[in-house]
């Protein structure tokens, strides 16, 4: 919806204060994730492949 977009990038531009909000919101959910928590996940991803392949065979 072109005309949502344009009014949420107009609040954006003048509120200060919904800057702030949407700041602090994105700072507290990167927060949840890291490069070593990715990893981590990854390998055990991988992990659990082969190991179901292994039995699978």
């Amino acid at each position: 919806d072109p005309q949502a977009l344009s009014n949420a990038m107009q609040k954006t531009l003048s509120d200060s204060e919904h800057v702030k909000t949407a700041v602090t919101r994105g700072l507290a959910r990167a927060a949840h994730y890291s490069w070593q928590r990715s990893a981590r996940i990854l390998r055990d991803t991988y992990a659990r492949a082969i190991e179901n392949r292994r039995s699978n065979l």
